[in-house]
């Protein structure tokens, strides 16, 4: 209780202070014995002490006491409070993060968009292009300086779960045309319209492998926010 009102009162000092009562006591230990040591050679040299008065080290000895654990209580308190900066730093980080995640899962609900990456087998098909609108909605959110988490590993997944995004709609994009009726259907190109089955075969592989990334970084991305309280 006293060390914490004195640390209160004196925060620059404190340390100083303790270390200055430590030291203290070690002088004044140090000082007793070499005086005992100092009389006693000129007592057995002359037959009488060169001093009538010796100091007791007691005195250095409490002292050091005192300094020693006043100095560790200075260190505890000092633990603590960059502990509670280190607490409320991560509270700052968690609250403005899991804005982001909200924001992450506002544009990319498990079902719309991400549904289609999960079960769409895209090349050789056509579907409603406005069904994949979600996944160029995070696209552009992901240009705004502000749609960033400050935890690195969350800004790191949200990194590359962007770069597989934006690989796969440009994917999509030069595999296929909108069908000429204005009705919003995209035709995915057939495996005939390939110089060869192979490279239908490939295209359809990458862009699977694609959707499964995608997926991937989708579940890990949601895994981290729940632990932050998403």
């Amino acid at each position: 209780m006293l060390k914490t009102i004195f640390y209160k009162i004196f925060p620059k000092t404190s340390s100083w202070i303790a270390k200055g009562i430590v030291r203290t006591g070690l002088a004044l230990v140090g000082g007793s014995l070499i005086l005992d040591a100092v009389n006693w050679q000129w007592t057995k040299t002359y037959g009488e002490p060169l001093l009538d008065t010796s100091f007791n080290p007691l005195y250095g000895i409490i002292l050091l006491l005192i300094g020693t654990i006043y100095s560790h209580a200075i260190e505890k308190i000092e633990a603590e409070k960059i502990s509670g900066k280190v607490n409320e730093q991560d509270k700052i980080k968690n609250s403005h993060d899991l804005k982001i995640y909200n924001r992450f899962m506002e544009i990319l609900p498990s079902t719309g968009s991400m549904q289609m990456v999960k079960e769409y087998s895209f090349l050789g098909s056509a579907f409603i292009y406005s069904r994949i609108d979600q996944l160029h909605d995070f696209i552009a959110e992901c240009d705004k300086q502000d749609f960033i988490f400050l935890d690195d590993e969350f800004e790191n997944k949200r990194n590359l779960f962007a770069t597989e995004v934006k690989k796969f709609v440009w994917m999509i994009g030069i595999n296929g045309v909108y069908k000429k009726d204005n009705s919003g259907i995209f035709i995915m190109k057939k495996d005939y319209e390939y110089t060869s089955f192979q490279i239908f075969h490939d295209k359809q592989a990458e862009i699977n492998g694609f959707q499964d990334e995608i997926m991937r970084l989708y579940i890990e991305i949601i895994r981290k926010g729940k632990q932050i309280g998403g």
